[in-house]
């Protein structure tokens, strides 16, 4: 009987986790939406923006996961926070850059 129930709640969690994946999709979509509309640049050239600057300072991309970019991520003054993550963990650390979306301007700060 044990067993019964405890699939039977395992069932229904896997069921309830579904219904919320979907709904997060949904909810990412919309936002992801939203930002298209009201910004200048395009995740993707945000994205490239940062590489580049990477790239200038000297940075093996090749040492990082792929960049997440985010938009007015902490505060509401158009820009774009893009996060590069080490892929083993190094003194060096993490970097962050912040791609200004009306002027492209670029600024790069290491994470520790």
């Amino acid at each position: 009987m044990y067993f019964k129930k405890y699939f039977l709640v395992l069932g229904a969690s896997m069921f309830c986790l579904s219904i919320a994946d979907a709904g997060n999709a949904k909810i990412q979509s919309t936002v992801s939406s939203q930002i298209k509309s009201k910004t200048k640049l395009t995740e993707k050239k945000v994205l490239l923006i940062a590489r580049q600057i990477a790239k200038i300072n000297g940075l093996r991309l090749a040492d990082f996961q792929e960049p997440e970019a985010h938009y007015e991520l902490v505060h509401k003054d158009q820009s774009w926070v893009v996060f590069f993550k080490k892929k083993v963990m190094s003194v060096d650390g993490d970097i962050m850059i912040i791609v200004n979306d009306r002027t492209s301007e670029s600024y790069l700060h290491h994470g520790g």
